[in-house]
């Protein structure tokens, strides 16, 4: 099977991530969109086009599992990312000492495992 050329966008159902997605749909590039939302994810793929031009693939990158999941999904499908804007990210607002051990991790595994 022939590779699909596609950009990715992690955290592309809503804000800064939403914005590429359309600024890059706009310049004719097709899409690989991530967000945890799948509801809001699919609505975005399919203002862009649908299928043919974004594919929605929600998952959680927090998850310690989400990235391999990603890539075997990007590999199923064909694809081959040749542009990435790695967007996703986690921010709590809250003393360090009162934030849940679980709330730091998922944190420190989207902003940082994931990204690497």
């Amino acid at each position: 099977m022939t590779e699909s050329l596609r950009a990715m966008v992690t955290g592309a159902s809503s804000g800064i991530g939403a914005v590429y997605a359309r600024a890059l749909r706009k310049r004719g590039e097709r899409l690989i969109l991530v967000a945890r939302r799948a509801e809001r994810l699919s609505d975005r793929a399919a203002d862009l086009g649908g299928e043919e031009w974004a594919v929605a693939m929600p998952l959680d990158l927090a998850e310690p599992e989400g990235v391999r999941r990603l890539e075997a999904e990007v590999a199923a499908r064909g694809f081959a990312v040749d542009l990435l804007v790695n967007n996703a990210g986690l921010g709590h607002t809250a003393p360090f000492e009162d934030q849940p051990l679980e709330v730091l991790r998922a944190m420190i595994d989207v902003n940082v495992r994931a990204v690497v």
